[in-house]
């Protein structure tokens, strides 16, 4: 005999408890209710449970916390965001942070039912893709190995959302065998039919239950990435490229550039030099984009930019939309910036112009080019250098790169094919 599953419902509404039972009374199913995110969270401990339902807004600790705290104590976990329909922007940001769906309220009973049934599915799929992973991980041929390096592992689509008009990022299952990947790699991402595109890693190296990709329309490939929806296929190659260099930076000074969607490489790396504030010295983050409509993550940077430990800055080329910050390209913000150019490190993404100037305000300030690095994301085929168009002198950039040192970048930009 099948063991029932086990569904756990957190709520501070009773009435909202009660109908959930009520709702399930008729399934086959093991069904426990919690008062609280304290109460909620013990019990997830005590009952491994195989889908849980969180409100989000509960007294004491809110229900974005219980989702962080509930995934970080086991990545499987499945859980369904329960919002009422004036928090749904709220839903869909848990969704980013790893909510497997959000249920307006009031929602009827057919449409908790369906929302059982998806979630438990999916607990199903986690759970074979966790075993997966670990057999992978032991002695052996990983999953696919013998396909060689240049074919696609199909991957679904969990989920997607618009970042900006012209923006948008998808969640992905990883594929079989994936052991995470370190800030600043990328993957390739094939569009069945249409063609691949190098696309950078903009996730949380910390959230191992999904990949997440930033993309931005720019051509066929990626119009065609970006267009598609959950539950969709797409083909994945990868972790590829060179990490920004975050060990080296320890117990210094760390100085983030993003300009438009540069900010999406970065975001690795900015997530880890929070998870890890201790290990480094000052920590400033610079962001610019063309207009407010062109800002990614803007709830995440208020985030940031509400900790104490970190120097957050952000400019608009054009104040649009009610815009009351600081106007102008983000290269202005470096020469008011407090660091100890003699010791600090520094990290600059964005489109090649802005890239040479913000390197030579960093330069001016006495930054040393080795300490400097960039990335070089950029007209890459196939990723392990085999194909050659990346190719600048002895310099694959795909292979060598694509983070690399500023000392080494320089003579790159200069190659008009690179």
């Amino acid at each position: 005999m099948q063991p029932r599953q086990k569904i756990l419902v957190i709520d501070d509404e009773e009435v909202v408890l009660d109908s959930c039972l009520a709702i399930l009374a008729s399934g086959d199913y093991d069904t426990t209710t919690a008062t609280s995110g304290e109460e909620g969270l013990r019990l997830a401990a005590e009952l491994s449970p195989d889908l849980i339902f969180v409100d989000v807004k509960m007294p004491g600790v809110p229900g974005m916390e219980v989702l962080e705290r509930l995934r970080a104590a086991d990545p499987t976990a499945v859980a369904v965001v329960i919002t009422g329909y004036a928090t749904v922007s709220l839903a869909v940001e848990a969704m980013k942070r790893g909510a497997f769906d959000f249920l307006p309220k009031p929602f009827t009973p057919d449409e908790f039912r369906e929302m059982v049934r998806r979630g438990l599915e999916r607990r199903v799929e986690v759970l074979a893709q966790a075993r997966e992973r670990a057999a992978a991980e032991s002695p052996g041929p990983h999953p696919g190995a013998e396909a060689g390096p240049m074919a696609p592992i199909p991957c679904r689509v969990l989920g997607r959302w618009d970042e900006t008009y012209d923006t948008v990022s998808l969640a992905l299952d990883p594929p079989p065998g994936w052991s995470g990947f370190r800030p600043g790699q990328f993957n390739m991402l094939y569009s069945f039919g249409i063609g691949e595109s190098a696309i950078s890693i903009s996730g949380d190296p910390a959230d191992s239950g999904r990949l997440l990709h930033t993309i931005r329309k720019v051509g066929r490939v990626t119009e065609s990435l970006a267009g598609l929806q959950r539950g969709d296929v797409l083909g994945v190659r990868g972790p590829f490229g060179t990490p920004w260099p975050l060990g080296y930076s320890a117990g210094r000074d760390v100085v983030v550039v993003a300009g438009g969607i540069g900010l999406a490489p970065l975001r690795p790396a900015i997530h880890e030099l929070l998870a890890n504030r201790d290990r480094y010295n000052r920590v400033l983050i610079l962001i610019g984009a063309r207009s407010s409509d062109d800002l990614l993550y803007p709830q995440e940077i208020q985030e940031w930019r509400g900790r104490f430990d970190v120097d957050l800055q952000v400019t608009l080329d054009t104040a649009t939309g009610g815009w009351r910050g600081r106007v102008g390209v983000v290269t202005t913000l470096i020469p008011r910036a407090e660091f100890d150019a003699d010791q600090a490190v520094g990290m600059v993404v964005g489109p090649e112009i802005m890239m040479r100037f913000a390197a030579s305000e960093l330069l001016n300030r006495g930054m040393s080019p080795s300490r400097l690095f960039v990335s070089m994301e950029r007209n890459m085929k196939c990723g392990i250098g085999l194909c050659g168009h990346c190719q600048a002198g002895a310099k694959f950039v795909c292979r060598d790169g694509a983070v690399l040192g500023y000392d080494e970048a320089e003579t790159l930009f200069q190659v008009r094919e690179v």
